[in-house]
């Protein structure tokens, strides 16, 4: 069953973040990940919030998705992201 890595976030370090996504691609794709979604403005249809930068990650397990974010690499370059952006991040079950 497929998962996928979702972020809502909002940018307050541009120049950290350049040095963070050229390794955090790298490593998803090295870790069987594929990047569904990157928009730096996406629509709120429903609610309200200010995080309107949007990732989706698509692993094809979940074990898969919690290899790549604890493997000693990426945790590395996290606290980039972490330091740089404010918002939030889920793993979810897809379907069959």
């Amino acid at each position: 069953m497929p998962a996928y890595f979702l972020v809502h976030n909002r940018v307050t370090d541009a120049k950290a973040m350049q040095t963070y996504i050229p390794k955090a691609v790298e490593l998803i794709l090295a870790n069987g990940g594929e990047v569904l979604v990157a928009a730096e403005e996406s629509e709120v249809l429903e609610g309200s919030t200010d995080l309107i930068r949007t990732m989706v990650i698509k692993f094809h397990t979940r074990e898969q998705a919690e290899a790549w974010y604890q493997c000693a690499e990426y945790q590395a370059v996290l606290p980039i992201r972490m330091n740089a952006t404010e918002g939030f991040a889920v793993l979810a079950d897809g379907l069959k």
